[in-house]
């Protein structure tokens, strides 16, 4: 195997291993730019008017270490065994069928379930909480509702004529009264509606021994609602409830990845497994000698002289010949197909031996002769001005 081969062999191997290890550092900067966005743009963290930054900081005020910010998917019924109050609202990422029936059954058991939509999406992605907890799954769009307005609601003046208004969150029938603002382009659209009640925009179903609590629009303790009107009060009565609460900001796109999500993801682990593989088998197979391959660097041709290379004409390509003439002719046919750009050159020698031939005095074999001398004459000159010749 010749130096520059295993040049090439060393070049080929920290190829591949420089682009492994590029592939290598995007994975580790992609993973690492997610967490600190995941850090730092959670909804719990957000300062954003659909964040819920200061409603977790009550949270957090009332009951310290009573919320959590769940930036994972739901796997085990142990995921959500240490939490009474989860939030879901408004999720941008559908949960799975193992995830609704995990909350389900969460819920079924004593948890709490809090959801919010805001538009025809987000309403479809919670409607199976709401179908199972008898909540009215009907809602409209209300004419009423201009962007960038709230709606104000008041709270309640006499007892919920059926079960469906989550009682804990509004002063008692008859008491003072609170006014409080919503943000929602959707209504719930019954007979518990009408005019300005709060029916209009928050429901509550029972699942067996827990509850699901659900808002139109805009939770209104969001960031942009909490100080509108009595909506702090609200905020408040919520927050009260329960010791342990998590927020979902896995479902709002807000994840926190780690190593495990890349292993476990088949579009990143099945291609770096192939690469890894065919990585090992060219590093411990890929060493055999190139020559049974046919990659050996090409043997120099020697230099041939004169007379070897006059020989080789004569043996090779004019050594069936009949005459000096035809041998000539034969020549000068394969000269003009080996060298088609010297042809005009050729040709003029042709032409030359063929007006020699016709003013002098001389017998057809020596002019014949002449000619083919030139011929290898020029073939030689040619080879020689490429250092194929000495």
């Amino acid at each position: 195997m010749t130096v520059k081969l295993k040049m090439k062999m060393n070049w080929d191997r920290a190829i591949i291993a420089g682009g492994i290890l590029l592939l290598l550092v995007m994975l580790g900067q992609s993973l690492l730019v997610t967490r600190r966005e995941a850090a730092r743009n959670p909804t719990t963290a957000a300062d954003s008017p659909s964040g819920l930054s200061v409603f977790y900081a009550l949270k957090e005020r009332l009951n310290p270490g009573g919320a959590t910010s769940q930036r994972r998917a739901l796997f085990k019924e142990s995921d959500l065994a240490s939490y009474e109050i989860y939030f879901l609202l408004s999720p941008k990422l559908p949960p799975t069928a193992r995830e609704d029936k995990l909350l389900l059954d969460w819920v079924e058991g004593g948890g709490e379930l809090i959801v919010a939509f805001h538009d025809e999406d987000t309403h479809e992605r919670v409607k199976t909480y709401l179908a199972r907890a008898g909540i009215s799954a009907f809602v409209n769009e209300w004419s009423g509702f201009r962007n960038g307005e709230t709606l104000k609601a008041e709270s309640p003046r006499e007892p919920a004529a059926s079960p469906g208004r989550p009682q804990f969150l509004f002063p008692a029938p008859g008491k003072d009264s609170e006014s409080y603002e919503f943000y929602s382009r959707l209504r719930f659209q019954d007979a518990l509606c009408y005019q300005t009640s709060v029916d209009c925009y928050v429901r509550e179903g029972r699942i067996g021994k827990g509850r699901v609590i659900a808002f139109a629009g805009i939770a209104p303790f969001a960031n942009g609602l909490i100080g509108r009107s009595d909506n702090r009060k609200l905020a408040v009565r919520l927050a009260l409830t329960g010791n342990s609460a998590a927020f979902d900001d896995y479902h709002l796109l807000m994840t926190e990845k780690t190593w495990a999500d890349f292993v476990t993801d088949p579009s990143i682990i099945l291609p770096m497994l192939g690469l890894l593989i065919g990585v090992l088998l060219y590093f411990f197979f890929g060493t055999g000698d190139y020559d049974e391959v046919g990659l050996r660097a090409p043997q120099a041709r020697p230099r041939r002289s004169y007379h070897a290379l006059n020989k080789q004409i004569l043996r090779n390509v004019l050594g069936d010949s009949k005459s000096i003439q035809e041998a000539a002719e034969r020549h000068l046919k394969f000269l003009e197909r080996l060298l088609p750009r010297e042809r005009e050159r050729l040709q003029k020698i042709a032409a030359e031996m063929a007006k020699e031939s016709a003013q002098q005095d001389a017998s057809s074999s020596q002019v014949s002769s002449k000619f083919a001398r030139r011929l290898v004459l020029f073939h030689y000159n040619w080879l020689k001005s490429r250092g194929r010749s000495s």
